[in-house]
């Protein structure tokens, strides 16, 4: 169960927020509270409160466990230089996930490559990791994000913004990083299969040369693959585990809790036809930071200062609104992204469905049955990929509307 901080912390946050408002909350603070659960006092039913302190971490709920139970929201959000590490931790991972993805793909295709199966069905495995480059560009684009957001962090107007604008911003990395999360697990599943194809690879070469049909040097290639695919898949596990226990932790659990980790629903397109790029970028250039500082200067005085002033105020508007465009652009690939993903993954479930068949009839090797099985966990975390995508470019639009957007 999360973790609840007791005592003196508390009524520090108590002192500073509503009653209702926060899940520190362990006794009755006024005479009309006395007997309250600790679900009432913070305004949510008992089955409600019961969920957010199961052992599931739901998609859904990230924002109520982070103004709940995130561990650095103490203090009163005193403790902003806190959220900032954890962000700038954040670059730190996910640019190692991008350098990990990449090296990942790269060992892959060579692997592949050397698999003792027709050159067209290695073509199409190399053409199935493509959403892995894919992922890696999407990773270094929340990295470039959350240290653009680790920037505002530190500026003294960013720690002036408030108790709730923090609270969104670490719901917003929090959802991202939960995002990079399952798309790196996702692919460690595929990496698993990878890893038991070249196992069986190193078998089918070994026999092969007994037979006169494959060389030593057949063999000792195939078992450095396995070696390779087996060092990979270390990596990729030491990041999936590094960011589990991120999300877990910024989400109120201690670092090692086993947690279960939910899905990220496939995103409701309503969200997207929402979107009005032009209302969109006026609200996000109103709640920029920049331009609300410079709107607050003082620019009376002669006209050469009016002219100053407008132009910089036209070229900050211009940057947001530039910088929307590209979120806005960014949602509609992924969505398309998405749409390809589900035609594949019904595709791969269709020749899996036929392999397994095949396999039962005893029509299919165990390699060959095992190269249909990765093709189709490709599929998978591909889709899974897409669909993590596309939540993550919403978010980021949506980020975005809320000021934060670089304005240069």
């Amino acid at each position: 169960m999360k973790r609840i901080v007791a005592g003196t912390l508390a009524l520090v946050v108590l002192m500073l927020m509503p009653m209702t408002a926060y899940a520190y909350t362990r006794q009755a603070k006024e005479p009309a509270d006395e007997g309250k659960s600790i679900a009432e006092l913070n305004g949510v039913t008992q089955e409600h409160w019961a969920s957010l302190c199961d052992d599931k971490l739901e998609y859904g709920e990230i924002k109520e466990l982070v103004h709940f139970f995130n561990p650095n929201l103490d203090s009163g959000w005193n403790q902003i230089d806190d959220t900032a590490r954890d962000m700038k931790n954040s670059v730190n991972l996910l640019l190692d996930a991008k350098k990990k993805t990449n090296e990942t793909y790269d060992d892959s295709v060579k692997q592949i490559r050397n698999l003792p199966i027709p050159e067209e069905q290695k073509e199409a495995m190399i053409a199935q990791l493509a959403p892995l480059k894919i992922m890696a560009e999407s990773v270094g684009t929340v990295a470039h994000q959350y240290n653009e957001n680790y920037k505002k962090l530190m500026s003294k107007s960013a720690m002036t913004r408030g108790l709730y604008t923090a609270e969104d911003s670490l719901t917003y990395a929090v959802q991202s990083i939960m995002n990079a999360y399952l798309t790196v697990h996702a692919n460690v599943e595929m990496l698993s299969q990878l890893v038991t194809l070249n196992r069986e690879a190193v078998n089918t070469y070994t026999e092969m040369q007994k037979q006169g049909m494959a060389t030593a040097v057949d063999v000792l290639t195939a078992r450095a693959d396995l070696v390779s695919a087996q060092s990979n898949l270390a990596k990729l596990l030491a990041t999936d585990r590094q960011l589990y226990n991120q999300l877990i932790t910024m989400c109120g659990w201690n670092a090692g809790d086993e947690v279960e980790i939910g899905s990220i629903p496939v995103p409701d397109r309503a969200r997207v036809d929402a979107m009005n790029l032009e209302t969109d970028s006026e609200t996000a250039a109103n709640s920029n930071a920049e331009i609300k500082t410079l709107r607050s200067s003082d620019h009376a005085g002669t006209s050469a200062t009016q002219d100053v002033y407008l132009l910089r105020m036209e070229e900050l508007t211009g940057y947001v609104k530039a910088n929307m465009l590209t979120y806005y652009a960014n949602v509609q690939a992924a969505q398309q992204g998405y749409d390809a993903a589900c035609t594949g993954l019904e595709a791969a479930r269709i020749n899996k469905r036929a392999a397994d068949i095949q396999r039962d009839k005893g029509l299919a090797g165990k390699a060959q049955y095992l190269g249909a099985t990765v093709q189709y966990k490709q599929k998978l975390a591909a889709y899974t990929s897409a669909v993590n995508a596309y939540e993550q470019a919403i978010i980021d639009y949506e980020n975005a509307i809320r000021g934060n957007v670089a304005a240069n």
